[in-house]
């Protein structure tokens, strides 16, 4: 390494002093990244794994800050290297031999891990080294003490108190970590990166249009209601679902929803795959294309109900009249227990009615249910 006290470390550089190591390596941050990993797991083949000390603040935590990977983790724990665990620490120490230096993690959900000539570590003098590994673990210091010139030197050694207190990782402690990870991994740290930059200038955007695609409703016909011996080709037919309402031109719902998705494009762009961003200075303009279409909606709203009623009712008409013709030629035992002996078109009309229509959706549920939701915030929860 440079003999300067200031320099810059990132991990590209730790790796390349750590595999230039001949007798030891004392690893201590937050996190380890892959490249250090594999820079530690390398060195251990050659040295042993005694020879090598490396303690992490294994927590959630970390891992959500960009500290570390749970692969690197997992490349020391295949590597046979002991890892300790210290809560809550943050500051970084490396020590190579007879030399170390003290640095500043970095964490990849603030900055990416890249060259830079900006100062973020300091090296240690000889005497502080030695302190240092004292006070980091006890094999550390035990490994001191055996190089001690005198006994007396020793007993010091040995009688310092370790200040990092940590505890020996357990697989099981690892396993439970990388299961939460998995289940709800980190937001990816170089979009993270890109929110913080761009923060002063955007905000998140959610804006969603529900309940208006009525004429999308459908119902279905119980296909229990009819007889089991009927044709194959009638079991076919009775499968089909019957749209409540006709497609019809005259509806404006369909504009509604095209002009939303041209006010999203103007005004808004996609994050990533769930979440939109809008120019902070655009707010107004956009508040106020969304007013004119609430307006729209709520007009629209009112004036659906009776024309939708009518569409309803002619819809319910036809799929009583296609049960009728059906279950004329193929009464089940279901329908004609519940009917006189002597039956006819009206008779049947109402038990349909009574089996399928219960449900039946009325204008005002359906006017109800259409609804624009806009909402603008400063920070995203996708």
């Amino acid at each position: 390494m440079s003999e300067k006290l200031y320099l810059s470390l990132d991990s590209k550089k730790l790796a390349e002093e750590i595999s230039n190591s001949k007798e030891s390596v004392c690893y201590v941050a937050p996190g380890i990244l892959p490249v250090v990993a594999e820079a530690l797991a390398k060195v251990a083949q050659s040295l042993g794994t005694e020879s090598i000390t490396v303690c992490l603040d294994l927590s959630e935590e970390v891992f959500r800050m960009g500290y570390g990977t749970m692969e690197a983790v997992k490349k020391l724990q295949d590597s046979q290297i002991k890892l300790n665990s210290s809560s809550g620490l943050r500051a970084g120490i490396i020590v190579i031999d007879d030399f170390g230096y003290m640095f500043t993690p970095t964490a990849l959900l603030l900055e990416a891990d890249e060259i830079s000539d900006a100062p973020n570590a300091i090296r240690l003098l000889e005497t502080q080294v030695t302190e240092v590994r004292i006070r980091i673990s006890e094999k550390e210091r035990n490994l001191i003490a055996q190089k001690a010139e005198t006994d007396k030197e020793r007993e010091r050694i040995l009688q310092q108190d370790v200040e990092v207190e940590s505890k020996e990782v357990q697989d099981s402690q690892i396993y439970k970590i990388d299961e939460i990870l998995k289940k709800n991994p980190p937001i990816r740290f170089d979009l993270q990166r890109q929110v913080h930059v761009f923060s002063t200038y955007f905000q998140y955007v959610e804006i969603s249009m529900s309940g208006v695609r009525i004429q999308r409703r459908r119902i279905p016909i119980p296909q229990g209601l009819f007889t089991a011996n009927a044709k194959e080709e009638l079991n076919d037919k009775l499968k089909t679902t019957f749209e409540m309402i006709e497609t019809d031109k005259e509806f404006p719902l369909n504009a509604l929803e095209n002009k939303l998705k041209g006010i999203k494009e103007t005004y808004t762009c996609f994050l990533n795959k769930k979440s939109r961003v809008i120019l902070k200075e655009k707010i107004p303009e956009f508040k106020n294309e969304i007013y004119q279409i609430e307006k729209e909606l709520a007009k629209n709203k009112k004036n659906l109900v009776e024309k939708l009623n009518i569409k309803l009712e002619k819809s319910k008409q036809q799929i009583l009249e296609y049960c009728v013709s059906i279950l004329n030629e193929h009464p089940p035992k279901e329908m004609t227990s519940c009917l006189p002996n002597q039956y006819g078109d009206e008779e049947i009309k109402s038990w349909v009615e009574s089996q399928i229509f219960g449900t039946y959706p009325k204008a005002e549920e359906l006017c109800k249910e259409m609804k624009l939701e806009v909402r603008v915030m400063p920070k995203s929860s996708a």
